[in-house]
This record gives structure tokens, sequence and C-alpha cells, in this order.
């Protein structure tokens, strides 16, 4: 657990928030509000342990936090999915633990979980449909496609007010940022299937490169997968 310590990362704005509470005496809801990310992160580090991720960063915001894995991008959806819901059913079982206790730390609790699954880069809420939509679509076109649903809902949550302008502005360029790495992303998904030996369950017949899955083995125009990879990059 010291190595993990040594992996967390306050972000700037975070003590930004917590200097304001304290000039303005809310510093009530910002410990809080603290304390529910630091639980709803410890969920996804010690899921992740179960299955030996690489926790590269623990990046502490105001509105939430996140777990940055060194992880290949090819591991099987279902490790996925039980890291990414662990954090919310930490938070679960806190508002168990607190219910009828106290009520002001179940509304923080509650509305931070709600804000958390906004299909919204990088929330939860869009990883969790992104790993829903890799189980039926191609996995470069559920990247383009969540990036959508990110601006759609960004504008839809826009309103007039100081916190939600901040948050909804901070997100936007993280948003920015990751549509910029998509095509980078997409080339490690296919170098890591080049260069590892997966074992998937389900073969998928494709006839373009852009068509990859993520947990499926493919046969691209009557061509095996390890064959047409070496091909493609053995040009570079």
């Amino acid at each position: 657990m010291k190595t993990i310590f040594k992996k967390i990362y306050i972000h700037p704005l975070t003590y930004l928030i917590i200097l304001i509470s304290l000039i303005t005496g809310l510093i009530k809801p910002i410990i809080t509000l603290l304390f529910i990310i630091i639980i709803h992160e410890l969920g996804h580090i010690l899921s992740s342990m179960l299955f030996k991720w690489k926790i590269d960063r623990i990046v502490i915001l105001p509105f939430g936090g996140i777990t940055i894995f060194n992880e290949l991008i090819n591991r099987p959806l279902y490790q996925e999915f039980i890291i990414l819901v662990s954090g919310p059913l930490f938070q679960f079982i806190n508002y168990l633990i607190f219910n009828n206790i106290n009520n002001y730390f179940n509304s923080i609790n509650y509305g931070l979980f709600l804000f958390n699954f906004l299909p919204i880069y990088p929330l939860d809420g869009y990883k969790f449909w992104v790993i829903l939509f890799s189980t039926y679509l191609p996995y470069k076109i559920v990247l383009y496609l969540m990036v959508f649903i990110s601006i759609l809902f960004i504008i839809k949550n826009f309103k007039l007010n100081f916190i939600i302008i901040l948050v909804l502005f901070f997100l936007l360029v993280g948003l920015i940022k990751h549509i910029k790495e998509i095509k980078y992303i997409y080339l490690k998904f296919l170098l890591e299937r080049n260069n590892h030996k997966f074992k998937f369950k389900k073969t998928k017949h494709i006839n373009n490169i852009n068509h990859f899955y993520k947990d499926k083995y493919h046969i691209i125009n009557n061509i095996k997968e390890e064959d047409y990879l070496k091909n493609k990059f053995n040009l570079f």
C-alpha cells in the first residue's frame, strides 16, 4: 500500500477549491466530498489488485477521482467491468453504513454517484458504456461514438452556474485531448495484438482493420489476425 500512496496526485484545482472552502467557511462539504472520492477510488484500486493491474497514478479532483492504469488495452472486458463497478459499489456500501445516521453525508454521496455516471469522458459512466458497446461494436467506432455522446451530455448539462461551468470546462478540456489521442489509442490496441498472444474465445469475420473488436479474434478477408497484423506492421 505504501507504493499506492506514492502514486496519489492531488490536482491543483483541488487545492484551489479547498482554499476557497476555507475562506468561505464551507470546509465541511469539501472534506466530506474528498472522503467519498477516496472511498470510491479505493474500490477501483482493491479490485484492480485482484487482476494484478498496474496503477500509474491516482488523481484526486474536487469533483471526483481518476485511477489511471498502465495496462494493456486488450485486457478482458469482464476485468474492466469488475474494476469499474467496484468504485460505485464501495460508495453504495458507505451509503448503507451512514443511512439514517448522516443525511448530509448521504446527500453528497448520492449527488457524486449520479454525476460520476454521466456518460462523459473520463467518468465511470463513460467507461461503462465503452465496455457495453464494445461487446457489440468495433472498438474504434465505440471510441468515436462515446466522444459524440460526451459532447451531447456536456451541452445538455450546461448551466449558468460557476461550479457547473468550471467542472464542464475541465471535462471538455480532457475530452478534446482524448479526441486527439484516439488514433494513437487504436494503433496501440492493434500493436498489442500484434506483439502479444491473446486467447480470445470468440471469432469475428471482418473486412477492414478499423473493425477490430475487443475480446474477439479476427479473420480479415479470410486472413488470420496474426498474419494480417504481421504484414501490416512489418511495413513500418
